[in-house]
């Protein structure tokens, strides 16, 4: 199953989009902070922002809860909120103002 064509582009295409996440995250650190993927004021930063986000944290009044997702061809993909067209992760961070 792991050598099946689908499952291999459906994996690399995860390890793309988490790559842009991780930037994204790292660009939330100080100047000063060694490793941004375990600092809780970055992370936490990250939360407040939206780079961070899941549908059931709506209404949070730490994090955004904008995200929508949706199930699409077995892929739980985000999702532009206005048409429904999947977004890949670099959109939905512009959508929020940041740039990778």
């Amino acid at each position: 199953m792991t050598a099946d064509p689908v499952v291999q582009r459906r994996k690399n295409e995860l390890i793309r989009e988490a790559q842009i996440t991780l930037e994204a995250i790292k660009k939330c650190a100080g100047p000063d902070v060694p490793d941004p993927w375990t600092d809780p004021a970055t992370l936490g930063r990250a939360v407040r922002v939206g780079i961070l986000d899941a549908p059931h944290l709506q209404g949070s009044p730490i994090a955004k809860g904008q995200i929508v997702t949706q199930i699409i061809d077995g892929m739980c993909l985000a999702v532009d909120p206005k048409t429904g067209r999947p977004i890949s992760e670099a959109e939905r961070l512009a959508q929020l103002g940041i740039r990778v």
